[in-house]
């Protein structure tokens, strides 16, 4: 089988305007970042406030509300990094999670929908951004109205799903509405299958790349919630711990990217079917985005750019054989408009399924 992971380090190159073998330390650098950066989160939520990979120049940096922790400088001594510790951040991420959670929570109560709710933790703000209809000040729960809450209203679509008509998807749907699948996964109990977005609809086959044959789905459970957008159906067919990078291969999942280990700047590729392999850098590591006629998809990370396209639903985001998430679709946030992913750890909270590793 053809595992080419090249493409990650050349699109980072490019992008960072560094050589190929630069761009393979800062991918390992964002690895061995990630799991420190889990062991903080998990220590010190009272404490932890912000982490962020910049390029140029090329810098890792940690914020904490108040002096930074013995902890923290232990654990970064010990990794071998050199990162940038920042004391004195304005709030804790788990204090703006909760005021993201409560702002979300009272605005799909009070009926609004198609909305987003992130958090800047630079700033210490919970975003809200809703649709020009909702401009409409006394209506707004006091939730959205605490005073670390910024609220914004937009013309455009504020939340996307990236199910829209396309033809040859790897998941067919109903109306030719397609998706694409991201990665396979099991239950406790043994039972394979393959896992997409949850706001697909009507998914009933799945036709493997270049041959145009197809294998029936059977669709087993959906969340769309707290711990994001995701599905997964069976098939009469072995599935793999495996999944297309794009059209030069396949690549094997060897890992999941953990819960606590994403960080602005961290980068990550993805393929969909409709417009193929891409990659983009994290611009919120957890926003919940409101797609019209859903519940909120919560803890989704929202990348800095858009590059799904309608179609690309459901596939898959990664580093290298490492599996980091589920396509969902795209979220505006304060007028920016970035590509949003279901991270792959919180199946098993979802659905009670996990992914498949070799």
């Amino acid at each position: 089988m053809s595992s080419d992971v090249s493409h990650d380090a050349a699109w980072l190159a490019d992008y960072a305007d560094v050589t190929i073998q630069e761009a393979d330390v800062m991918l390992a650098n964002q690895e061995t970042f990630g799991v420190v950066l889990a062991t903080l989160r998990s220590a010190l939520p009272e404490k932890f406030a912000d982490a962020w990979i910049t390029y140029r120049p090329y810098t890792l940096s940690v914020s904490f509300v108040g002096d930074v922790p013995p902890l923290a400088r232990r654990l970064f001594d010990e990794s071998g990094l050199t990162v940038s510790l920042v004391p004195d951040a304005p709030l804790s991420e788990a204090s703006l999670e909760e005021l993201q959670s409560r702002a979300s929570k009272s605005l799909t109560e009070a009926g609004f929908d198609g909305f987003s709710v992130t958090f800047d933790a630079q700033r210490g703000q919970v975003l809200v951004t809703l649709p020009e209809s909702a401009r409409d000040a006394a209506s707004l729960p006091p939730q959205v109205l605490d005073e670390h809450v910024k609220v914004t209203y937009t013309h455009s679509p504020v939340a996307i799903p990236m199910a829209d008509v396309r033809g040859g998807g790897l998941l067919n749907g109903y109306n030719d509405a397609d998706c694409t699948a991201g990665f396979s996964v099991e239950n406790s109990g043994g039972t394979g299958g393959i896992a997409t977005a949850g706001h697909c609809q009507a998914l009933s086959n799945y036709e493997w790349v270049g041959t145009g044959e197809t294998t029936p789905l059977t669709w087993l459970n959906q969340h769309v919630g707290d711990h994001g957008d995701v599905e997964w159906h069976s098939t009469p067919s072995a599935e793999v711990p495996e999944f297309y990078s794009g059209t030069w291969g396949v690549r094997d999942v060897t890992s999941v990217e953990q819960t606590d280990s994403f960080a602005r700047g961290a980068l990550y590729c993805k393929f969909g079917q409709t417009s193929g392999y891409g990659c983009s850098t994290v611009w919120r590591v957890a926003g919940d985005c409101d797609y019209e006629g859903w519940p909120p998809a919560k803890r989704l990370v929202i990348m800095d750019e858009s590059i799904l396209r309608g179609g690309d639903s459901g596939g898959p985001w990664f580093i290298a054989s490492q599996a980091a998430g589920i396509s969902s679709g795209d979220c505006y946030e304060d007028g920016r408009r970035g590509s949003a992913f279901s991270k792959a750890s919180l199946l098993g909270e979802a659905m009670n399924v996990h992914v498949r590793r070799k």
